[in-house]
């Protein structure tokens, strides 16, 4: 077995930080454009979107770049402007009126719906071939407390 020594483990570190900053970099170009195509249709010039926001034209640039964090609040005033959710402009939904208590149907597109729903009927036609009624409760739960569903 190898030895992890402080050359393999600076290595480690490097790699994860470097993957952060790929992940971090790929947030702020989402949000930024994001930003940058709901301001082009509702308000055209980036100095309208910068007299709201107390910013200059260049910090708006850098902003729509992805080359820019903002504070929280100017985060809600953002959202509140367009009227579309944080977690739109954050790229954690296509959804633009986002909330935690919309049903699937309502995030999803309806291709990807109908996808589930298809394999949602295929896996309870086979389930009712193989799994005994009785089991049919614990069975599910099974299937929702997997630990590997979360890094599908």
């Amino acid at each position: 077995m190898a030895k992890i020594n402080d050359d393999n483990l600076l290595n480690i570190q490097n790699i994860q930080k470097t993957k952060e900053d790929e992940e971090i970099k790929e947030f702020m170009e989402t949000f930024g454009g994001r930003v940058k195509e709901l301001r082009e249709k509702k308000i055209g010039k980036q100095c309208v979107l910068g007299e709201l926001l107390e910013y200059g034209d260049s910090a708006i640039s850098k902003l729509e770049s992805g080359n820019l964090n903002i504070p929280i609040t100017k985060l809600k005033m953002l959202s509140e402007y367009f009227g579309v959710s944080i977690a739109y402009l954050c790229g954690e939904t296509d959804c633009k009126n986002f909330t935690p208590d919309m049903g699937i149907k309502e995030i999803m597109d309806k291709e990807q719906y109908e996808k589930i729903i298809d394999a949602t009927v295929f896996i309870n036609q086979v389930m009712k071939n193989i799994v005994p009624e009785s089991y049919k409760e614990n069975f599910i739960s099974d299937v929702y407390n997997r630990e590997d569903l979360d890094s599908k």
